[in-house]
């Protein structure tokens, strides 16, 4: 069985590699047999785990998840909350007055919000190859420096064409952050830890809706004509001045890969490695013991040719269009009819709860080792509110219908990110090929949201509900046949294990084959 996952590809690959036999954590202190079978471990990690004791082995794995948890995950957080401030901006300055400073007519504005996902998905791809040989706690903070550097220049546009270009030049800057902060993620941990660990840096876009429209309430009400500048040019000057301040500081604090992060010395290290083979067969620094070396360019021809890639891919464009309500959400809090001042406070329950709630609903779907039911009947959900928002004018309802919306639609969202390491776990080249092609293409969801939320349709903004709306049952119906698929692809494991006497296979370290979650 491959170690991996089944492959027509060439027998050069990584994926059809022979598996692994894993420590035995009833006791046995034999690890050394880890090498068998052509795998290339480090000499040093297979003599450490050689001496560990089961009881050690736990307690050393459960101070390194909370060294992750409470050391990697606040820098992350950080960052996808000031990714989105930057880029989230703009929402905020329609609010007070952007398009009649700048004589912005027609779907001019619509243009400067989607011109941004057209860079965004030019250089995903290939950032998130290099980032696959590269030092991340060098190569993430150097990026969030250049786009701070470029949203400060916001400030400076005097018209149409002037934000159209710093926009489309933010979306090239921005574009290596999120899929290389997913791709570090599923360097460290397994695949039955991924879809909470998505969700909590997934809720930094809503962490920073929540926190952006606080800090755009306190500028437009203090800065207002300070200096002779209107207030949504300090909004973006304050912004870009604290991202470019917290990459400087996250040089000292992101971590790198398992094998060559400062901070992890001896059985830490031997354990962030020993627990990722375990998990699929194969860490990711393989290539440097011995392995084959895979090549960007050979990691991204496998990650084109599996079908997983692609229904994937799809996946997060019907999801991205089905959350477009995200880029207009200060809008469509603005019809509700309150004062500017309300409206920016009543952007914040909804993203706080959303926040909670995704959490929980993924780390739900981790604990069931399940993805297809959380995220069908989340999006089931979402539909409600969708047409409860087009269907009333009564305020009440319509506020509740955005947090219908926002607290389930991202249960989804995350899930199918995580889905990603689930079906496509190494290869490392290929995993992070995967993840940059799903996040860029998915940002045709985002262009074509820029475009459904005409003036002239508010309040109900019954284009952008239907639009949103089919794309989630196209996901819906997605999602499930995805999930029969994979039940094929594990039969099929299944099959392979019997004909090779059952000794094909992964043991991962609950005692587990590897098998696809579905």
């Amino acid at each position: 069985m491959s170690s991996v996952e089944p492959s027509s590809d060439s027998k050069h690959d990584m994926e059809t590699k022979a598996p692994v036999d894993v420590v035995d954590q009833a006791g046995s202190s034999d690890v050394a047999v880890s090498v068998a079978m052509g795998r290339h471990v480090d000499p040093e990690i297979v003599s450490i785990m050689a001496h560990m004791t089961p009881e050690r082995r736990v307690e050393v794995e459960k101070k390194l998840k909370l060294k992750l948890d409470f050391f990697m995950f606040p820098v992350l957080l950080a960052f996808y909350i000031l990714n989105y401030l930057d880029r989230n901006a703009l929402g905020f300055a329609k609010i007070v007055g952007i398009e009649a400073d700048l004589h912005l007519k027609g779907t001019e504005f619509a243009t400067c919000l989607s011109i941004l996902y057209v860079g965004y998905c030019l250089f995903q791809v290939p950032s998130n190859l290099m980032l696959s040989k590269s030092r991340p706690s060098l190569y993430l903070p150097f990026w969030m420096a250049v786009w701070g550097v470029v949203s400060g220049c916001s400030a400076a546009v005097q018209n149409y064409h002037g934000l159209v270009a710093v926009r489309f030049i933010l979306g090239i800057v921005e574009a290596p952050f999120f899929p290389g902060a997913v791709f570090l993620l599923s360097s460290w941990y397994t695949r039955k830890e991924m879809a909470m660990r998505c969700a909590i840096l997934f809720g930094g876009n809503m962490l920073s809706n929540a926190f952006g429209s606080l800090i755009a309430l306190g500028v437009t009400q203090d800065l207002d004509g300070v200096h002779g500048l209107e207030s949504w040019r300090w909004l973006f000057i304050i912004e870009a001045c604290m991202t470019f301040g917290f990459a400087l500081i996250s040089v000292f604090l992101l971590p790198n890969y398992p094998h060559n992060t400062r901070w992890l010395k001896g059985e830490e290290r031997a354990v962030a490695v020993w627990r990722l083979i375990e998990d699929v067969g194969e860490a990711d620094d393989a290539d440097r013991h011995g392995g084959d070396d895979i090549s960007m360019w050979r990691g991204f021809v496998l990650a084109v040719k599996d079908y997983k890639t692609w229904v994937l891919v799809w996946n997060h464009i019907f999801l991205t269009v089905g959350a477009g309500i995200v880029v207009f959400y200060p809008t469509v809090v603005g019809t509700l009819g309150f004062s500017r001042e309300i409206t920016y406070a009543l952007i914040v329950p909804p993203y706080m709860l959303g926040f909670a709630t995704s959490v929980y609903g993924c780390h739900h779907a981790d604990i069931k080792k399940e993805r297809t039911w959380h995220m069908i009947g989340t999006l089931c959900v979402t539909l409600v509110g969708l047409i409860i928002l087009a269907s009333t004018l009564n305020t009440g309802a319509r506020y509740f219908s955005l947090f219908l919306v926002t607290c389930f639609v991202y249960i989804a969202f995350d899930c199918n990110l995580a889905w990603i390491q689930n079906c496509i776990p190494r290869p490392a080249p290929k995993r992070a090929a995967a993840i940059a092609l799903v996040n860029m293409l998915s940002q045709l969801g985002n262009i074509i949201a820029s475009y459904i939320y005409p003036n002239n349709q508010a309040p109900r903004f019954w284009m952008a509900c239907t639009v949103e709306g089919i794309a989630l049952v196209c996901s819906i119906a997605l999602t499930v046949a995805f999930r029969f698929a994979l039940k094929r692809e594990n039969r099929k494991l299944d099959e392979k294990e019997r004909a090779q006497g059952g000794e094909a296979g992964v043991v991962d370290g609950a005692g587990e084959k590897f098998r696809y979650i579905y």
